[in-house]
């Protein structure tokens, strides 16, 4: 994981309000396993935004695997934990727990700071899909970022959810993978 991703999310689980997308449609179960990385890309720009539609380069020095496993905290299928790996069951978490939805696995997330900062209110927005064809899947991850000078009344977490429908990201990160371990 990218270390801005990092921030972000580390931002939204210690101050935030988290989200968790969940549009139905039966459990995770079916994307459970470990899967062979075949293209990985990501793109950001420190410090600005990135189109959403782009993926950016290739990662060159990345993880070899993946795996989508059932977070063990929650210990239902309905929680899918992203893991990247160095090798089979040689994993490390990625702050990235999806849900089921419609069509595959997704989640969402959205917060807000204000106060302490340069601005006077930031605005932070994710969102994680997980797509299952046969044995590939290609799992999406996007981040959106704005600070703005507002009252912290205008601060608000449907500002922040509204981030999600920009089309200039601060964050696009990639896989594509093949199962090759249940």
């Amino acid at each position: 994981m990218s270390a801005s991703r990092a921030g972000w999310i580390g931002i939204g689980i210690g101050i935030g309000v988290a989200v968790a997308g969940c549009g139905g449609g039966g459990d995770g179960a079916a994307f459970v396993g470990t899967y062979q990385i075949t293209s990985h890309r990501h793109n950001t720009l420190q410090g600005s935004t990135v189109s959403c539609a782009d993926p950016g380069p290739a990662v060159t020095n990345g993880a070899p695997y993946l795996a989508l496993i059932v977070d063990p905290f929650f210990a239902d299928p309905d929680f899918i934990r992203l893991q990247q790996c160095t090798a089979p069951g040689a994993c490390t978490d990625e702050l990235v727990t999806f849900n089921p939805g419609d069509p595959g696995l997704i989640t969402e997330s959205a917060n807000t700071q204000t106060g302490g900062g340069i601005t006077s209110c930031g605005l932070y927005a994710g969102r994680a899909t997980a797509a299952l064809t046969g044995e590939l899947v290609r799992v999406e991850v996007r981040s959106w970022a704005e600070f703005v000078d507002l009252p912290a009344s205008d601060c608000t977490l449907s500002r922040a959810e509204d981030l999600r429908d920009s089309a200039a990201c601060r964050e696009v990160e990639i896989w594509d993978a093949t199962r090759v371990a249940p």
